[in-house]
Order: structure tokens, then sequence, then C-alpha cells
């Protein structure tokens, strides 16, 4: 119903397609009444005395999250079968993105995704995730280990060799839930019968040079 079949379901920050991908990491199964059960275990059973939380939902349809609101609306929907409140915040996109910058008290949860630059791995796991390399890192998570990951990736020539770095970096991700990856979307560009030659580009570029009319 959000996707519209253009998507799948993620278990990486990071796309299949990418090298670096850990296929390996086992995600986490849809089970309600686990959750239930850990929610008890917490302290909280059926979400008893638990505060109700935020969840920042983006305003603006973008390559990998084209309906904002309604994975929102879906997010806050499962979490209050296993007895978590949660509420929906949501602002125009350049307030957004600003105050989610400044890390919030009242912001618990928040969407954001990414569209690479370059094909690297680096240019998601480090640029997105490593709180420890600079203060505006968005995701704020702060891990020595991740932080020591990302710097001998930087400096690491051997690509077979930065590949088994990043599947580790991935499977401290997931371990330690530093992140909840949703879903990677498939990004398509209709064209008409006539148009020649036009590619898509995996930086999400539009690249006429070679394009023409018939």
């Amino acid at each position: 119903n959000i996707y519209q079949g253009m998507g799948q379901v993620a278990k990486n920050p990071i796309p299949p397609t990418m090298w670096g991908y850990n296929d390996a990491i086992q995600d986490f199964p849809y089970d309600p009444e686990k959750a239930k059960l850990e929610l008890a275990e917490a302290g909280y059973p059926g979400g008893q005395d638990l505060p109700e939380i935020t969840l920042w939902s983006m305003p603006v349809p973008r390559p990998y999250n084209p309906e904002g609101l309604k994975v929102g609306v879906a997010m806050i929907s499962d979490l209050a079968k296993v007895g978590i409140r949660a509420r929906i915040v949501s602002y125009d996109w350049g307030t957004y993105l600003k105050r989610q910058r400044e890390q919030p008290k009242d912001m618990d949860l928040f969407q954001l995704g990414w569209t690479g630059d370059n094909g690297d791995p680096d240019n998601f796991l480090a640029v997105l995730f490593d709180g420890l390399a600079s203060p505006s890192i968005r995701t704020q998570w702060k891990s020595t280990e991740y932080h020591k990951l990302m710097q001998t990736g930087k400096q690491t020539i051997d690509q077979a060799k930065r590949a088994e770095i990043y599947k580790k970096a991935l499977q401290l991700i997931h371990d330690e839930v530093a992140v909840i990856s949703v879903a990677h979307s498939t990004v398509i560009w209709p064209m008409q019968n006539n148009v020649m030659n036009f590619k898509l580009h995996p930086t999400a570029s539009v690249r006429m040079k070679n394009v023409r009319l018939e």
C-alpha cells in the first residue's frame, strides 16, 4: 500500500546491490507476542506506565520513502498492538531537517533515508551512523568499535578487505539496533517511446548528454 510493490524489506541500511552488503544478518522476525514479553520483562507489562513516545515522520516523498506519513501511521499502529503508545510529529521539510539535527529531547524516533552519492559503503555507513566522527551525524549513535571500523575502512585500499570491514559494521548496527532499517525502494523513471538513450544513474543524477528524441 505504501511502496506499491516497488520496495523490499530491509535488514541492512545499505541496499543489497552495494558491495559490502551483509546478507548473513538474520533479520528480526515480526513477532508481536515476543515484543509483549520483552516489554513486560522491561517492567512495562502491556505498556503500563510507559510514557507516550513521538515518531517524527517525513512530510515529503523521497525516492527511498514515498509516503513518510503513511509509514508513520503503520508504525504507530504496530506499536499500539503491543501496548506502546506513540504519536506522529511532522513539520515542513526545512524545519524537520533543522530540528532533527538539533536532536531535541522530545524526539524519540525519527524517519530519514539516503540516496547514495558514489556507490561506496562509506557514503552510507560513515556519513549516516558514525556519531563519534562529527556532531553533524544525524543519528548521533556513538560506538567506539564502530568508529574504529569506519576509520579502518577509509584507510584500507583493498576492496575485498573493505567489504569485510563494512560487513562487520553492519552486524554491529544490527546487534545494537542503532537504526531500524525499513525498506529499500526500486526507483523507476517513466519515459515516452521516442526518448532514446536515457539511462538511470546510480546516484539519481539526470544525465542528458546522449539523450535524443526520435
